[in-house]
């Protein structure tokens, strides 16, 4: 397979175009950065499920054919209106979400739903950021005067990324260095997602901590860790979010794309085979906890913060362990590939005071979610 995660794919909808509505063949939200290349199976748009219910007599478990709907979600709550008071900015009156049209995005219309009764939000019209200058973006961002702007739009398929380079670059260096300077210009809050991406060319197994010396062996990690340096030499205020991979279930009408949760279902389901390396490591995080983080982020020094939970196991140890959870028994082949994105998350724990849960933790809490606890 040439690469797993081509294309975002969106299950709550089958009348989107290829592009997902967003003006980029392959965009998605920053924080669900690239696959595992190396072993993660693509999902078909059609098809759309949640999680495990009944047992398919093959000792693994049937989602269901309907996507399923958090239990603690509410329909997305209209628009308080800005009464034009500026607040300070450690209580935030309006957030910009800059994603590629934030319906399509996976970290983005999670921000738009689960933040809607906390915060005044907008976000950049609907494709705007595919075609947009920095002259219009910074138009944008001054008629609209945020408090916060919560940048998560990006191209970040790695293969995609490598095959075209030029639009990698212009949405993942340039697009978070123009919201750096139009930030700058109306005084808000820059909170930008990086990638565990950047880790990858390194050769020691981590966890690595913020300050460690880098050489991303890929386009994708490479254009990332240019970003975080340009943006912070900009607005040094701003907050750069090294996200590991992120997973949820399809839902509520809310944009999903292949993911480690998500693929294994798949395999089950489909009786497909899922390769995964025992020298692979990286953290696997819950969406949805990620963006209820994003409220205590807001409040966060400038700088560049690990961001999802850690992860000590290998890949292929993880897989095993997730399928165990979700009463699932995919084939699952042993791969020896060696890479390391571990992260230690010590620092954001510490300027946060808290930090994220375990994978078993945040899978029984996604699962609880979604009313689909075993």
């Amino acid at each position: 397979m040439d690469n797993e995660n081509k294309w975002e794919y969106d299950y709550s909808s089958q009348d989107k175009n290829e592009s997902g509505d967003t003006g980029y063949p392959n965009v998605g939200s920053s924080g669900m950065n690239t696959a595992n290349q190396y072993n993660d199976p693509q999902p078909e748009p059609e098809t759309a499920y949640t999680a495990p219910q009944t047992d398919n007599g093959a000792g693994g478990a049937t989602p269901p054919v309907h996507p399923v709907q958090p239990q603690d979600a509410q329909p997305p709550k209209k628009k308080k209106k800005f009464n034009g008071k500026r607040v300070a900015r450690s209580a935030v009156a309006l957030v910009l979400a800059a994603a590629m049209g934030f319906a399509g995005g996976f970290v983005g219309a999670r921000i738009m739903t689960q933040l809607a009764d906390r915060y005044e939000l907008c976000s950049f019209p609907k494709g705007m950021l595919a075609a947009a200058n920095e002259t219009a973006v910074q138009e944008h961002i001054c008629r609209t005067q945020p408090d916060v702007i919560l940048h998560t739009a990006a191209i970040s398929d790695t293969g995609y990324s490598e095959k075209h380079p030029e639009e990698s670059y212009r949405a993942n260096v340039l697009l978070p260095l123009w919201m750096a300077q139009a930030a700058k210009r109306v005084g808000a809050k820059l909170i930008c997602f990086s990638s565990d991406q950047v880790y990858t060319g390194l050769n020691e197994n981590g966890p690595f901590a913020e300050e460690q010396p880098l050489c991303p062996a890929n386009v994708y990690g490479r254009h990332k860790w240019e970003a975080e340096q340009r943006v912070l030499s900009a607005l040094p205020d701003a907050v750069m979010l090294r996200a590991t991979w992120m997973y949820d279930l399809p839902g509520y009408g809310l944009p999903i794309r292949g993911n480690f949760v998500l693929n294994l279902l798949t395999a089950a389901m489909r009786q497909q085979t899922v390769r995964f390396s025992c020298h692979d490591y990286r953290g696997i995080t819950y969406v949805r906890e990620a963006v209820e983080k994003l409220t205590q982020v807001m409040e966060l020094p400038g700088g560049i913060y690990n961001f999802g939970s850690e992860n000590d196991c290998d890949m292929y140890e993880t897989a095993l362990r997730a399928c165990e959870q979700l009463n699932i028994r995919p084939d699952i082949e042993k791969q020896d590939w060696k890479r390391s994105l571990r992260m230690d998350g010590s620092k954001l724990r510490a300027a946060a005071g808290s930090g994220f849960s375990d994978l078993q933790t945040g899978l029984m809490q996604c699962l609880r979610d979604y009313g689909l606890q075993m």
